[in-house]
């Protein structure tokens, strides 16, 4: 868990007109006692590090450092919750967190509320938020970097991951990814493909959900595949035989 510490003095910083419909960025004066930065910069104009956070689709929190540097946070290499905790007794260095437009700053009679945003990554515009409680935000990344999130449906985002371990059959494949708390599985869309092909390509076998006993030889057609996690719907093709490669 990394703890961020902050106080309650904030201002609203506003992207140019052009890009209004995008952000606001609210900031305050704390510090982030656990550095995790994904970007570590020498930028020390307060609002230029602010403005180089709202710029970047995947940055969320602007921090400005011990070393007085700018740092910048992204949501997919948060790896898994990260916890925002105010402090009213420090002043020393700011914060700058990405929200949805909002046109009044919180305050102790306005609160809070929440921040919302979304993880744009391969268009599947998965909706997060800082959640308030108490003294406390907290942002929990459901899909943190190695795993990519794509969106099936309206209501479905699954988020996939890949593992370089030596399986010999589906079977294992499967045993391996229950051992983890996960679930192997297919794949629905040409988007999945591509993400997963540059990872497969180099492998003797890439297993996913997914067998199609009647195909055994050469390439197979969607329909002949049964896939069994239970929210794979797929017309895609071709596979090879029993889910051994994308």
């Amino acid at each position: 868990m990394k703890f961020f510490y902050l106080t309650i003095a904030l201002l609203l910083y506003k992207l140019p007109e052009a890009d209004s419909q995008a952000f606001t960025m609210v900031v305050m004066e704390g510090s982030v006692a656990t550095e995790v930065p994904s970007v570590r910069g020498t930028v020390n104009e307060t609002f230029n590090c602010t403005a180089a956070c709202a710029n970047d689709t995947e940055c969320i929190l602007a921090y400005w450092d011990s070393d007085n540097k700018c740092v910048n946070y992204k949501y997919s290499e948060f790896d898994g919750g990260n916890n925002i905790k105010v402090d009213l007794s420090s002043k020393e260095f700011k914060v700058a967190i990405k929200t949805n437009k909002i046109d009044q700053c919180p305050s102790d009679t306005t609160p809070f509320g929440n921040y919302p945003y979304m993880d744009i990554r391969n268009g599947a515009n998965l909706a997060y938020e800082w959640v308030p409680s108490g003294n406390e935000l907290t942002l929990v990344n459901p899909c943190p970097a190695p795993g990519q999130p794509f969106r099936r449906t309206e209501s479905l985002v699954v988020c996939i991951w890949t593992f370089n371990e030596t399986v010999a059959t589906r079977e294992e494949a499967k045993t391996f990814c229950i051992g983890k708390g996960l679930k192997l599985t297919g794949i629905a869309n040409k988007d999945e493909i591509l993400a997963l092909g540059g990872v497969c390509l180099d492998k003797e076998r890439c297993w996913v959900d997914g067998y199609a006993p009647s195909c055994t030889t050469g390439s197979c057609t969607a329909s002949q595949y049964t896939f069994e996690d239970g929210y794979t719907i797929t017309e895609i093709g071709p596979f090879y035989e029993n889910g051994k490669a994308v």
